[in-house]
């Protein structure tokens, strides 16, 4: 069973949009986590709710940056493999290596792989 707390959703003529808010300045195109994060809601959504999800907005509060993102089958194999690998990861009990520091700064678990 997977859950999650999807922070806006609209019913529009096709289907739905899932809005995801950042409570943070917006950067010059939203960061890929956001959007994965909001493409796994919007499966969710559709699994749930069963109406399709056509498109995905994330909104970054600080300035009030509205990024549109249509939902594509790549974006939603994307979330399928990286659930996949959370799932081996959690089945071996093994913690990957840190790929770089810059691409890990902002990840909430990095204390714990710093520790490791």
């Amino acid at each position: 069973m997977a859950y999650g707390t999807i922070d806006e959703i609209a019913e529009v003529d096709d289907g739905l949009v899932i809005v995801e808010n950042k409570l943070m300045k917006a950067p010059k195109k939203p960061y890929p986590g956001h959007v994965y994060q909001a493409v796994a809601y919007a499966m969710l959504a559709e699994e749930n709710i069963h109406k399709p999800v056509r498109k995905i907005m994330v909104k970054y509060l600080r300035d009030e940056k509205l990024f549109e993102i249509p939902v594509t089958e790549d974006l939603k194999r994307h979330v399928l493999w990286t659930i996949a690998k959370i799932k081996t990861i959690i089945e071996e009990e093994k913690i990957p290596r840190e790929a770089s520091p810059r691409k890990c700064r902002n990840c909430g678990y990095r204390k714990i792989c710093k520790g490791v």
